[in-house]
């Protein structure tokens, strides 16, 4: 097993090489027949390449991967002097950058990154319902989604790095809104949830990126996991913790035949529609689980799931 997993990263340290040298500063969303496209501007997944980079420079301590994610992260400094594009997404977009620089080296730059990133994710916070608002929109001002509580660690992280609680209490109220509205009590997950933006009154749900507003978008699932149990290492709070086991009860217990999840659980159409990444959040989630409880079936699910 071991033998198999060093194979697997040499030969991904092999393929992400000719990423670094033929990609420059671009960035990517996805990819058509095998072939990725740069897209304009700097989004949510900006940091994801050079999240890799700093990943195999942990693991390989080869240089060029650290230059690349710097690079990288040099020139998202663009989007924070552009400032319309910046939504809830920040966090995404700096800790894989910034936040492992910081980590990894102390940088200053990366530090005042940090701080520039989670100022601008504490201003969405809206005390009126204690949620961080999604998208800029002008008719979605009262919307916030599960895959928020993936960014409230930049919060939580600011607390760390300043000493100001402020961030560490918007972040673990926020997740206090996600668990009392998005997670149901048989584990699944809604994606939106409404307030009204004045007087923060819950008024409902929204389908976003599942079949409808009553169903369980599979990555909102997974982000769910991941960000509960995130929410319990930094708040020691039992219920962040539990609602994490509960998710991740619910989505092993809800794959297809095969072993991986459809797009979304409860859709009554097209369940051969499956979400890989979904799987990989999950289990990245329940390795965090099986890491403060010790309990070993977390981590064979997580297995299971990346063997799947």
């Amino acid at each position: 097993m071991v033998r198999h997993a060093t194979a697997t990263i040499l030969y991904i340290i092999k393929k992400e090489k000719i990423m670094l040298d033929k990609c420059g500063c671009n960035y990517f969303n996805y990819s058509e027949n095998g072939v990725y496209t740069p897209v304009s501007g700097i989004c949510w997944t900006a940091s994801f390449l050079p999240g890799i980079f700093w990943l195999l420079y942990r693991y390989s301590g080869d240089k060029e991967f650290m230059e690349g994610a710097v690079r990288y992260e040099k020139a998202m400094d663009k989007a924070f002097s552009d400032f319309d594009g910046l939504s809830h997404d920040v966090g995404f977009m700096w800790l894989l950058t910034s936040g492992q620089n910081f980590a990894l080296t102390g940088s200053d730059e990366s530090r005042r990154r940090l701080l520039k990133a989670a100022y601008v994710l504490m201003g969405r916070f809206n005390i009126a319902g204690n949620y961080i608002r999604a998208w800029n929109f002008d008719h979605m001002k009262g919307q916030a989604i599960i895959d928020c509580m993936m960014n409230i660690p930049l919060l939580f992280l600011a607390s760390e790095i300043t000493g100001d609680m402020r961030f560490h209490n918007a972040a673990a109220a926020y997740a206090g809104t996600a668990l009392n509205y998005l997670i149901r009590e048989d584990g699944s997950v809604h994606h939106v949830m409404c307030f009204d933006h004045v007087s923060g009154k819950h008024t409902g749900y929204d389908k976003g990126a599942g079949y409808d507003e009553n169903s369980a978008w599979s990555r909102g699932a997974g982000w769910a996991i991941y960000g509960m149990a995130m929410a319990y290492m930094y708040t020691k709070e039992l219920r962040f913790l539990e609602a994490a086991k509960k998710v991740s009860a619910y989505f092993t217990e809800h794959l297809n035949s095969d072993g991986v999840a459809p797009w979304d659980f409860k859709a009554p159409v097209d369940r051969d529609i499956t979400d890989t990444s979904a799987c990989m959040i999950a289990a990245s989630g329940m390795l965090e689980i099986y890491r403060i409880t010790d309990d070993a079936k977390y981590r064979s699910s997580a297995v299971t799931l990346i063997e799947n």
